[in-house]
């Protein structure tokens, strides 16, 4: 994140793969203002495909780390 200017927008049903880059975007880093988590089950939420229209990737990641 700090290297580039993309920006991410991560959906789960949870935080725990992310919970240390949302804890960083807390605090007072650089990318702060350009990570948004969005807590939904995409099994049966509709909110999903309007996210999906809102990404240029979109992307399955198992684990995320810095």
């Amino acid at each position: 994140m700090a290297e580039t200017p993309h920006k991410v927008l991560a959906v789960d049903v949870c935080t725990d793969k992310i919970k240390h880059l949302l804890e960083l975007a807390q605090a007072s880093v650089p990318w702060a203002d350009r990570i948004q988590f969005h807590r939904i089950n995409i099994k049966n939420d509709s909110r999903l495909e309007g996210l999906i229209k809102l990404a240029n990737l979109v992307t399955h990641a198992l684990s995320l780390s810095l």
